[in-house]
């Protein structure tokens, strides 16, 4: 309890200080530093150098002085209810031109402030009304008050033992018990000990002298505990505390001993600085100032920080860059050309294209033309291409691999602050160049993935794009660095999984798959030369006929491009070493014998059986593409009685469900002209089914082969299967373009197939096919469904599996005359159906000229139809994508 013993009220000057509160009977320093307290200050002289500092922790938002001064003259202005300390100023000491002071000020006592006011000049500061508070002795008769002092001063004495062990402060406890005053004693402790705020308030507030003492002695007992456990934990980290401080001593004498042989961290920071200064005219003032700073920061720490180690591989990589601009040689685009034609047989459009964009590239030293992506099947000579084009450039060549990559530091760099932080890759290639102008590979783009860490398609942007590659910054680096000079190549086995923001910066120049011949000479010019060079042998030591190397392409490495060739000729490298090396021999000859006993038979038979003399019913060849090639899908169907259920299976994906449903609508739509009843769809179950299930199929080009398959089984009309074909159609029977030609026809072409249907819209497509397609394939453009149907159903087989046709396109008699016996006869179907099937595959339908190619043929680039072409590759990775 506290009463008011003098009625007089005070008006002198409040000085709003946070975490800072005088001690009555103790002289005390307070730190002024804003304008309304120091306005305050002066103005004491008036109040006979009196000041009022209330307690403020329980004012929220304040955190400073100044805050505290908003805080009281926004919304503590008028009637008021603050405890606090009225003091007097003793001295003031003004420091910084008077814009802080330091006060020297003994505490009156505790008071009470019923009302704060503020002039409208501010001069005075913030005024309070006062009344001094004294505590009520009327209750302390009964208390021990010896007691409770002895209690202070046994806690006293105990925390002085761990303060002069722990912090060094020494202090005679016996020298406070000359103290009379026993609320004097508590504040001289308070002040000795340097108390914490809410301890200092409690004290202050407290109602009696003997509260205040025993207030006092549990803040003793509670830092006399605090001591013990900080003592205890000192004990047990003593020991390596005195190791680390010896290691810390001894790297320091090494380094004075450096210093005076001159071989220290100094010499390694003025070196840095020399490499700077030799680089200031190639670097903006920016990136000058920034590493010039770090130099700086290095100099200022010692060499055992673990700061040290990581600043100064920064600086290295930094100033390791190729920041000096590298002259580029002159583009000899005869040099080009020979150079590719050197290293690679064929691929003559993308030859030409490539010169092309290195012609532009001489124009006025252009750099921004774009950044190419070679796009093709595995083993079709992207890479060596662009080894190729670097060696014609007279660059350096540096690879970085994209596959599977999926982290975005792997492009732009970590933060240097993190553990093991690594530049990006972009810079380490430049870096490993050691120019700015070389020829970077990003192979396999299409790989790339993304997670929780990041995009890094999405971080390539930058990379790639000519406006933005100037001042490309790499995380690690944290300074721009120039890419505009940097040929940037790409590689993709397909452009579907590559985003649509990525993709619109490459120019896609496409290798095709290889035909029979290509890899004939493939295999004799560069293939059998470089397997001979790389297992020691001479040029005549194993020598492999031709009918060797095509038995190897055809029936042991059916591959879009020649890698697993390679790999069968160096086999055969080997099994000949080892003969002549047991037989001691100095050459051999692989022929078909050899071959046999070193290889064994070839697996890479042919799956479909597409002779001329072969016509199954419900079963027709498709052609796919796929991102290793084109590949032969068959569509088989089954009709049987049910509910007009139509099931489609061979893990195929939407757009080809689509297919067969809009194929179905179409039959259905021309029931009559087919000879089916007009209810089939209702008494009949349909089973589409497209074999190597457990392989993903997708793409907007089944549908003529869907339709074909459906309209044979339905009504019981075998399908040659020396046809294949490709196209998508509508629901009113109208054939789309398709894209991937040359892949599905190399893959029909090793088949076995000897007639292929295409689209009408495709006519510009055949004429850039192989020599070796056209003249081994019967191509035939259409334009509608009826049209394929005339070409590929037989006319007058009825429901036998298996019957008798001639060459492509022209049905003969079977076995049993014009028809094929009771059972065509009784189904009573088909001879509505292909009648004009009789044509001998030579007269193309009449397509008033759109077969010279009228507008932009479809199906060039980008593959149709949304989603990545899967195929998981099982077996030998026929996986379609009917594109």
């Amino acid at each position: 309890m506290t009463t008011n013993t003098d009625n007089s009220e005070l008006l002198i000057p409040a000085l709003f200080l946070p975490y800072q509160m005088p001690l009555p009977g103790v002289i005390n320093t307070l730190k002024v530093t804003n304008v309304l307290n120091l306005a305050g200050v002066f103005c004491a002289d008036s109040t006979h150098h009196k000041i009022f500092v209330p307690f403020l922790d329980e004012i929220e938002g304040i955190s400073a002085e100044e805050d505290a001064c908003i805080k009281a003259r926004e919304s503590l202005v008028g009637n008021t209810s603050l405890a606090g300390v009225v003091a007097e100023i003793k001295h003031v000491d003004f420091k910084e031109k008077f814009a802080n002071v330091d006060l020297i000020v003994v505490g009156m006592g505790k008071a009470l402030c019923r009302e704060l006011s503020v002039e409208p000049d501010l001069r005075s500061g913030i005024l309070a009304t006062v009344r001094m508070m004294q505590p009520d002795v009327s209750g302390e008769k009964g208390q021990n008050l010896p007691a409770a002092r002895r209690m202070v001063l046994k806690a006293l004495r105990a925390y002085a033992k761990y303060a002069e062990r722990i912090d060094g402060i020494r202090f005679n406890a016996s020298e406070y018990q000359a103290e009379a005053n026993d609320s004097t004693l508590c504040y001289h402790i308070a002040a000795d000990m340097d108390f914490e705020y809410e301890d200092v308030k409690n004290m202050i507030l407290s109602p009696s002298v003997y509260e205040r003492l025993v207030t006092t002695a549990g803040v003793l007992r509670r830092l006399t505990g605090y001591a013990e456990v900080e003592e205890s934990i000192l004990q047990k980290t003593g020991r390596s505390l005195t190791e680390q401080q010896r290691e810390n001593f001894m790297r320091e004498q090494i380094r004075i001993l450096e210093e005076e042989l001159g071989d220290d961290d100094a010499g390694e920071c003025e070196m840095l600085s020399d490499k700077l200064d030799s680089l200031l005219r190639y670097l903006s003032d920016s990136t000058c100032e920034r590493i010039a700073k770090e130099i700086s920061r290095l100099r200022r720490l010692s060499s055992v920080s673990p700061d040290y180690s990581v600043l100064r591989m920064h600086l290295d990589f930094v100033l390791g860059l190729p920041w000096a601009p590298t002259p580029l040689p002159d583009i000899d685009l005869g040099e080009v050309r020979r150079i590719l034609d050197r290293d690679h047989y064929g691929l003559k459009k993308v030859k030409d294209r490539i010169v092309e964009f290195m012609a532009v590239r001489t124009m006025k030293k252009a750099t921004t033309t774009g950044i190419i992506c070679l796009f093709g099947p595995p083993g079709t000579g992207k890479t060596s291409v662009v080894k190729s084009i670097a060696e014609a450039l007279g660059r350096e060549y540096v690879r970085i691999s994209l596959g599977g990559v999926r982290d975005e530091a792997e492009i732009r760099g970590h933060r240097k602050t993190y553990i093991g932080a690594m530049p990006g890759r972009i810079l380490t290639a430049i870096e490993k160049a050691g120019t700015n102008t070389p020829v970077i590979l990003l192979d396999e783009i299409d790989k790339l993935c993304g997670d929780f860490r990041g995009d890094p398609a999405s971080a390539l942007l930058e990379v790639l794009d000519k406006e933005q590659n100037k001042d490309f910054t790499d995380n690690y680096a944290e300074v721009p660095f120039d890419l505009s000079n940097v040929l940037f190549i790409t590689t993709a086995n397909t452009l579907d999984t590559i985003p649509e923001p990525l993709l619109d910066r490459l120019e896609v120049i496409e290798l095709s798959s290889y035909t029979e011949n290509e890899k004939m000479e493939i295999a004799k010019r560069h293939l059998i030369p470089k397997q001979a060079r790389e297992h020691g042998l001479s040029k005549n030591a194993v020598v492999i006929k031709d009918s060797v190397i095509k038995k190897l392409i055809n029936e042991y490495t059916r591959e879009a491009g020649v890698r697993s060739l390679e790999r069968h000729i160096a086999s055969l490298m080997r099994k000949s070493i080892t003969i002549m090396k047991t037989e001691n021999r100095k050459s051999v000859t692989v022929n078909d014998s050899v071959l046999f006993n070193m290889l064994g038979a070839g697996h890479a038979i042919h799956r479909f059986e597409t002779g001329a003399d072969k016509a199954v019913i419900g079963s027709v060849n498709g052609m796919a593409w796929t991102s290793i090639g084109g590949v032969l899908l068959a569509v088989e169907v089954n009709v049987f009685e049910g509910s007009g259920k139509l099931e489609v299976t061979g893990l195929i994906g939407d757009v080809m469900r689509e297919s067969a449903v809009a194929a179905l609508s179409y039959i259905r739509s021309r029931s009559d002209a087919f000879g089916l009843s007009g209810d089939f769809y209702k008494t009949k179950d349909i089973h589409v089914h497209v074999p190597e299930g457990a392989t993903p199929k997708d793409g907007p080009s089944a549908g003529v082969t869907i339709a074909t398959a459906i309209l044979s089984a339905l009504a019981g009309i075998p399908a040659r299967q020396s046809i294949a074909m490709t196209g998508e159609i509508t629901i009113r029977g109208d054939v789309l373009a398709i894209g991937g030609l040359k892949e599905k026809t190399l893959a029909a072409l090793k088949e076995g197939i000897t007639t292929v249907l295409v689209p009408a819209e495709n006519s510009a497509d055949i004429a850039e096919l192989p020599d070796e397609v056209k003249n081994g394939l019967n191509i035939i453009t259409v334009r509608t469904v009826d049209e394929v149907f005339d070409l590929a159903l037989v006319k007058g087989c009825g429901d036998d599996a298996v019957v008798a046709a001639d060459d492509a396109g022209k049905a003969s008699s079977c076995d049993k005359g014009t028809c094929c016996g009771d059972d065509a006869a009784a189904s009573g179907k088909g001879d509505d159906v292909g009648d004009g099937a009789s044509s001998e595959g030579k007269d193309k339908p009449k397509d008033d000229g759109a077969e010279k190619g009228k507008g932009k043929p479809r199906g060039k680039g980008k593959p149709r139809g949304k989603g990545k072409p899967r195929g998981d590759n099982a077996g030998d990775g026929a996986a379609g994508n009917f594109r």
